[in-house]
């Protein structure tokens, strides 16, 4: 099935699902994870209507959006490494992957020297599982949204998980929705705890999740696979 009819089918699932949870489907955003998929795909889904799109690395989004200007908001949502932060705040208007203080200084000071904002979203493990990146402590988190106060380069948008998954690796609808439960109860708590802040984000769902994510209260699901297809390495 071909990138636009995928999307239009997903777009479709997407509204329908937000009506039934009760939520209005214009306050969801569908971003296309474009991971190890080729410029044309991401025309396509651009020809479809899609003007969110996501990348893991730095490198590979320079390769593939320098001649790409469709894409409206173009995310960083994979690790980002401290080596790579000048190069990612030179190329992303949006790093939704900031998961520890020294990062979001990091990536400020870069930004300043730059003269450029950088609207930013703290990465949470809910899951504490170790393979993941993310804070953990609703504490640490809090300390890092205050000192982003002072940051003048800086954007604090909101929030962002990846819910867990089975040793299988399939989802485990239960605790997902534990872990998405848990982080909207977070995100509303610092819209409340920083109301001079523009907190109105809040990134959780995948291919497998989204569902889920949605009916927990997600503004920003993130879909690859069931856009594009199967990833290939």
């Amino acid at each position: 099935m071909s990138i636009i009819k995928n999307i239009e089918l997903l777009s479709k699932s997407l509204e329908k699902t937000a009506e039934q949870a009760g939520r209005d489907p214009g306050e969801i955003t569908l971003m296309a994870v474009t991971k190890n998929h080729d410029k044309e795909s991401v025309i396509q889904a651009s020809i479809a209507g899609i003007t969110c799109f996501g990348e893991n690395k730095v490198q590979e989004a320079r390769e593939k959006y320098n001649e790409l200007p469709e894409a409206d908001t173009l995310h960083l949502i994979g690790h980002l490494q401290s080596n790579k932060v000048t190069k990612a705040v030179d190329f992303f208007n949006w790093i939704d992957s900031v998961d520890s203080i020294k990062l979001l200084q990091k990536i400020h000071n870069s930004a300043k020297k730059l003269d450029k904002i950088i609207q930013i979203l703290f990465e949470v493990n809910g899951s504490g599982e170790s393979a993941k990146f993310g804070f953990t402590s609703e504490d640490d988190l809090f300390s890092a949204i205050e000192l982003s106060r002072c940051l003048t380069n800086i954007r604090v948008r909101g929030l962002m998980t990846m819910g867990p998954l089975r040793k299988d690796g399939k989802t485990d609808e239960k605790s997902v929705r534990k872990v998405f439960s848990s982080l909207k109860t977070t995100f509303d708590k610092a819209k409340a705890s920083f109301p001079d802040l523009q907190i109105d984000t809040l990134s959780m769902g995948m291919s497998g999740d989204w569902v889920a994510a949605v009916e927990e209260g997600s503004t920003v699901i993130r879909v690859g696979t069931a856009i594009f297809g199967v990833r290939q390495y």
